[in-house]
C-alpha cells in the first residue's frame, strides 16, 4: 500500500502497532492518520491495542488529527454509522480486500488533505 502513494506529495510514517504510532505522534507533527480497525497482532505482546483503541487514545491525548479508518468488515455500513466515529474524528472507512480499496484510500486520503 505505501508504495501506491508515491507521486502523491506525501511524506508517510508507517508503524507495526498504535503503541508505535503514539510514539511517533509525541515526536511528529502527522495530518492525517490511517488506520486498520483490526490492527491488534495477538502473536506481538507490544501490539495490544486496535485502531479503535488507538483513536481513543489519539482523542484522549488531545490531538485533534482527522483519521481514516480500513477495515476488512463486509458490513462497513453498520459500523461507519455509528456516532463514536465523529468523536474520534473518523473521516470515512475503507473496506480493505475489494479489488479498488487502495484506489479507494487514495482518493479519501486527498479529499481529506485538501479540505484540512
Amino acid at each position: 500500500m505505501e508504495n501506491s502513494f508515491k507521486g502523491m506529495d506525501l511524506r508517510l510514517i508507517a508503524t507495526a502497532s498504535g503503541e508505535e504510532a503514539l510514539h511517533i505522534l509525541d515526536r511528529e507533527k502527522v495530518h492525517l492518520l490511517v488506520v486498520d480497525l483490526y490492527l491488534k497482532d495477538p502473536a506481538n505482546p507490544r501490539s495490544m491495542m486496535d485502531g479503535e483503541d488507538l483513536l481513543k487514545k489519539v482523542a484522549q491525548f488531545g490531538y485533534n488529527i482527522p483519521a481514516i479508518v480500513t477495515t476488512g468488515k463486509e458490513m462497513i455500513d453498520d459500523i461507519s454509522m455509528e456516532p463514536k466515529w465523529f468523536d474520534l474524528h473518523v473521516k470515512g472507512f475503507i473496506q480493505k480486500g475489494n479489488p479498488f480499496w487502495v484506489d479507494d484510500l487514495k482518493e479519501k486520503v486527498a479529499d481529506v488533505m485538501l479540505k484540512g
